[in-house]
């Protein structure tokens, strides 16, 4: 007996074509991509994924996240996972991820439902994104704003112009002056009337160079007593090397000069 398999054969062929181009596709993508089927299992990784977990993109399809990532991390992802396909949203997630060197990154991740014909939730796809380097940077600059904010020394920051962008609270509490009343004006509301200009114009003179300036200087606070200061001013510059900033942190000496 025999039985034409032809139109069989035909679809074997259109879905192992449609395989491979996938595949070649997605291997050509930098992020990390992958299918899952509707219990979490890996059906398809590209090459970058595959490099990021140490184990072969041929080696993936029927393994979860457990035969991949950490036991915690991998409850995570799949957890995940089950909430897309719940939802049927897609969502948006920063997780920690953990290289084959056991190396802890971040990665940016968004997982879609993948939905049969009928409309049913038969899988989910997912994209991952090494953002390690902008969330080590977003940390770096929250813990060097909680220093700036907690320094007992006044912190001032000006644009290229002189103007103020920023005072820390110790500014405020040797000044007397708040936020919302100097941020946009210029330092020179602080001048006591004590210094020459040519005290200033030494000042602006070695910073316009590119130089630190350094040494004593007397401001006057907003009740119009006089504050005498040890101030460090420092030029910001971009890549370029201009200067697009000032940064000057003054200490409070006015006890030690009254002794």
């Amino acid at each position: 007996m025999f039985r034409d398999i032809s139109n069989e054969k035909k679809s074997e062929e259109s879905v192992k074509k449609l395989y491979l181009q996938t595949k070649a596709l997605i291997d050509n993508i930098p992020d990390l991509v992958w299918l899952k089927d509707a219990e979490s299992r890996f059906l398809i990784i590209n090459e970058a994924f595959a490099k990021s977990c140490g184990t072969p993109s041929d080696d993936i399809a029927g393994k979860t996240d457990y035969d991949v990532w950490p036991k915690e991390m991998a409850q995570v992802y799949i957890a995940d996972d089950f909430e897309v396909m719940r939802s049927g949203v897609r969502k948006i997630v920063e997780e920690p991820v953990a290289d084959i060197n056991s190396a802890i990154g971040w990665i940016e991740t968004i997982k879609t439902p993948i939905f049969d014909t009928e409309g049913r939730v038969i899988g989910t796809a997912g994209t991952a994104r090494d953002v390690t380097a902008r969330v080590l940077a977003e940390q770096t600059h929250k813990l060097l704003a909680t220093a700036v904010e907690h320094s007992a020394e006044s912190i001032m920051v000006t644009d290229a112009e002189g103007i103020i962008k920023y005072v820390n609270p110790a500014f405020e509490k040797i000044s007397g002056y708040s936020t919302a009343e100097v941020v946009g004006q210029n330092p020179r509301i602080l001048k006591s009337g004590e210094h020459h200009e040519e005290f200033y114009k030494d000042i602006w003179q070695t910073l316009m160079s590119g130089g630190t300036w350094s040494g004593l200087i007397k401001n006057r606070r907003k009740n119009g007593s006089l504050a005498y200061e040890k101030s460090n001013i420092s030029p910001v510059k971009d890549q370029k090397g201009e200067i697009v900033a000032f940064v000057g942190v003054n200490r409070d000496v006015t006890e030690e000069r009254v002794l």
